[in-house]
């Protein structure tokens, strides 16, 4: 498994920030809590079928294998969130120290509450374009090796 990039350990020497990385976390996220909703209505599922006569013919428990998915999906989901939580946690001191309101609007609807470009730019009434110039344009700045206290 991937190591996350977002942690506590480098979180005050990090000076650059991954944004196709928590692009990709945010656009995971619903998947993963899909998921485990999948795996806890499947286990629930199982565990009123059976019965307790053995069936044979399987190796290990079904209300195990069950229970195991649905550990499994709440830890990857977990995991996520944390990475998500502490990438958010590096970004939002360097987002509020942006002058333009717009950008700030901007990067806060796009990362830190995780809305589309499409979405964003529908409720600013901006152009998908435009959305993505400015982000684009504010990740940059951002990302320079200055102190983001000077944006």
């Amino acid at each position: 498994m991937r190591e996350g990039i977002f942690t506590s350990e480098n979180r005050i020497a990090w000076e650059r920030i991954d944004f196709r990385r928590l692009r990709n976390l945010i656009n995971r996220l619903p998947a993963a809590k899909f998921r485990v909703m999948q795996a806890m209505s499947e286990a629930t599922r199982r565990t009123a079928v059976l019965s307790g006569m053995p069936r044979g013919g399987g190796v290990g428990n079904p209300t195990e294998r069950g229970a195991m998915r649905v550990d499994m999906a709440k830890g990857a989901l977990r995991e996520i969130e944390n990475e998500i939580e502490a990438a958010r946690a590096v970004l939002k001191p360097r987002i509020d120290a942006l002058e333009t309101p717009l950008c700030k609007m901007v990067m806060t609807m796009r990362y830190m509450e995780g809305h589309s470009v499409r979405d964003i730019a529908y409720s600013l009434n901006y152009s998908e374009q435009h959305i993505f110039r400015i982000v684009a344009r504010t990740e940059k700045k951002l990302n320079k090796d200055e102190s983001y206290e000077s944006l």
